[in-house]
C-alpha cells in the first residue's frame, strides 16, 4: 500500500475490490502490506497517514464482511516494532488487526540481511 496522498482514492478502491473477491469466494480477512517511501526520510505524518488509511480500507472490508489485517514486512513502514506501534497508535482498533512479521520483530527490532 502507497501512502501517498495522491494515490489514497487508488488504494482504497483496489483493498476493497480485493476485499470483494475475498468476501465472493468465502474468505474472512483481507491482509495488506505497505511500501516505505524511497525518495525521501521517513515522517511522524507518514505512519499517521498509514493508519489512517488503514482504517479507511476497514471501514469498506467490514462493510463487505471481511477483517482486515495489516502485515509489517522488512523495508515497509512497519520494519520496526517503534514504527508498528505509531502506525497502530493512528488506526483504529475496530477496523483492522494485526499480523505480524514475527521474523522481522526480534528484541533489537532487526534482523539484517533476511526477510520474514
Amino acid at each position: 500500500m502507497r501512502i501517498d496522498p495522491a494515490l489514497q482514492n487508488e488504494e482504497i478502491a483496489k483493498h476493497t475490490a480485493n476485499a470483494k473477491f475475498v468476501h465472493d469466494v468465502g474468505g474472512l480477512y483481507l491482509q495488506v502490506t505497505d511500501e516505505r517511501p524511497k525518495d525521501r526520510a521517513i515522517t511522524a505524518a507518514d505512519y499517521k497517514r498509514l493508519g489512517r488509511l488503514i482504517s479507511e480500507i476497514g471501514k469498506r472490508t467490514a462493510d463487505l464482511g471481511v477483517s482486515l489485517g495489516y502485515h509489517n514486512h522488512m523495508g515497509s513502514l512497519g520494519e520496526h516494532p517503534e514504527e508498528v506501534e505509531q502506525i497502530l497508535e493512528a488506526a483504529d482498533p475496530r477496523l483492522c488487526q494485526i499480523g505480524v512479521g514475527c521474523g522481522a520483530l526480534l528484541p533489537g527490532g532487526r534482523r539484517s540481511g533476511q526477510g520474514d
